[in-house]
C-alpha cells in the first residue's frame, strides 16, 4: 500500500503561494508579481521561488519577512501553516521534515515502476492547502 507523503517545506511552499495569491487578489494591481513580493519580504527572487517550490526551508528571518510582506505576524503565519500540517495529517499524508529521501533501489535505478507514486504532486498538495485555508477542517468542539 502505497502511503501518500510530503514535506514540511513543501506545505510551507504551498501555503506561502496561496497566501501571496490572495493578497495579490486584494490588492488588484500588477504589482503582485513574485519578483515584487520578494522584494517587500527582503529577499531574492530565486530564494522565494526556491522556498514556494518547496525546495528549501526558509530561515527564521526568511519567514519574518515573508510574514510582514503578507501584511500579517510571523506567529499567524506559523498557525495558519501548523493548522495546514494538521489538516494534511487528518486526511493520512505522512509529513517528512526535510527533503524525502530517494530509496535504495531508486539510487540503484533498479525497479523503478511505481518509484514515487505515494510523493503527493504540487496539484494535489495545492488543493488541499487551499481547502484547509478555507475552512475545510472541522473544528472540534
Amino acid at each position: 500500500m502505497i502511503v501518500p507523503e510530503t514535506t514540511t517545506s513543501s506545505i510551507f511552499g504551498r501555503l506561502v503561494v496561496q497566501f501571496r495569491s490572495s493578497t495579490e487578489r486584494k490588492e488588484q494591481s500588477e504589482t503582485g508579481d513574485q519578483n515584487s513580493f520578494a522584494q517587500k519580504a527582503g529577499i531574492n527572487q530565486s530564494t522565494l521561488s526556491r522556498i514556494e517550490r518547496g525546495e528549501g526551508a526558509p530561515s527564521l528571518d526568511q519567514i519574518f519577512g515573508i510574514a510582514k510582506a503578507l501584511d500579517m505576524k510571523a506567529s499567524d503565519l506559523m498557525r495558519e501553516y501548523e493548522r495546514v500540517c494538521s489538516t494534511i495529517e487528518s486526511a493520512g499524508i505522512t509529513i517528512h521534515p526535510g527533503k524525502i529521501e530517494p530509496s535504495i533501489k531508486e539510487k540503484q535505478g533498479a525497479d523503478l515502476v511505481g518509484v514515487g507514486l505515494g510523493l503527493l504532486a504540487g496539484g494535489a498538495l495545492a488543493a488541499l492547502v487551499g481547502t484547509a485555508l478555507s475552512g475545510g477542517e472541522t473544528d472540534e468542539a
